[in-house]
């Protein structure tokens, strides 16, 4: 068991920032994500849990043993940083093998276990390499097997791929979760990349301001946001703030004075969702609930391969990813009839 369980944590900055978090529970195993803007509150909390914060109220408890008065040796617990934490006078090996050498393990032994790690993270040819003479990556995974010499059953990782170019990310990113897949060993990870949130995380909670706003899967939570701030910081680019109208004849969501959507929408004023999946171009309505606009196509971009068209609907911007291969389709200045599934459109009352 490697359950980690947050109850009551409060730290407080000189009155300018405070952390609050009445309770959180991360089970044994999980590949846990903390995700927010920068501020938020998650490097805080994740050094709160290694130890290299103190606590102002609460308890952290690992496997019904409270830890939070314990220094940050005795917990169990390893932490890979945004930065590598490398001693340039060391050979990569004799990095890897550090912590066993100051646990008092022989050269033999901790020789041949850093020689596992290593190849475990695809350096076994770096072994009497410096430092300086690796790439960013590289140093990475040699942060991440030193953090795993000790064989911690938490490891804490605090946005390690961000300073890496994309294509070094992805590589990374899938490094970490084979490594996580193939360990026995929960992980709590830091990041503000909703693409690392996707991919790793089985459970994540998203802060805001210092507490918590929404904890569940990445699919649960990009599909069931609790409110419109949520939605957007998961990827919802259509979001979109009015009030309802009614006629003799129909209902509608007004948003600005020359735009409006034929909804029915469950309050009078307030936020609606357009997720991107429910969106379908130039197509023959299905059977169901839907909703037919008249748009034209404005832009078209291409980014890190995927394909985003922009249409504008009245004074609205509506934004769909597309396959690349629709790319030729669709002209920029053309006119299409996009199909929204009402049905599926989130609904946000104004508090």
């Amino acid at each position: 068991m490697r359950q980690v369980r947050l109850t009551d944590i409060q730290i407080t900055f000189d009155q300018r920032f405070h952390l609050n978090i009445p309770d959180l529970t991360i089970e044994s195993g999980t590949f846990f994500g903390l995700i927010g803007e920068s501020g938020s509150g998650k490097t805080t909390l994740l050094r709160a849990i290694a130890g290299l914060q103190n606590l102002h109220g609460g308890s952290i408890v690992k496997d019904d043993n409270p830890i939070h008065h314990l220094p940050p040796e005795d917990r169990g617990i390893s932490m890979v940083f945004q930065e590598p934490r490398l001693f340039d006078h060391l050979t990569v090996l004799d990095n890897v093998a550090f912590p066993l050498r100051m646990k008092g393990i022989g050269r033999q032994e901790r020789t041949k276990e850093a020689q596992d790690l290593l190849r475990l993270v695809k350096l076994d040819s770096l072994e009497i390499a410096y430092p300086a003479s690796l790439s960013g990556g590289q140093k990475q995974r040699v942060s991440i097997a030193r953090a795993l010499a000790c064989k911690p059953d938490l490891l804490l990782m605090d946005e390690p791929f961000s300073a890496l170019d994309p294509e070094l990310r992805s590589d990374m990113r899938s490094l970490i979760k084979d490594l996580h897949d193939q360990l026995d060993i929960t992980i709590i990870f830091v990041t503000h990349h909703m693409e690392e949130a996707g991919y790793l995380f089985s459970h994540m909670a998203l802060l805001d301001k210092g507490t918590i706003v929404q904890v569940g899967p990445p699919s649960q939570m990009y599909t069931r946001p609790k409110s419109p701030e949520i939605a957007r910081f998961m990827g919802h680019r259509n979001v979109f703030q009015g009030k309802r109208m009614e006629t003799n004849k129909q209902s509608y969501f007004q948003i600005n004075e020359d735009t409006d959507l034929v909804l029915q929408v469950p309050f009078d004023t307030g936020s609606i969702v357009i997720p991107d999946y429910t969106i379908t171009i130039n197509e023959d309505a299905p059977s169901g609930d839907h909703t037919q606009l008249l748009a034209q196509l404005v832009d078209k971009q291409f980014i890190h391969g995927s394909l985003y068209m922009t249409f504008a609907y009245g004074q609205l911007k509506i934004h769909k990813q597309v396959p690349f291969e629709e790319d030729s389709k669709f002209k920029t200045g053309q006119w299409v009839s996009l199909q929204v599934r009402s049905d599926q459109v989130l609904y946000f009352k104004k508090q």
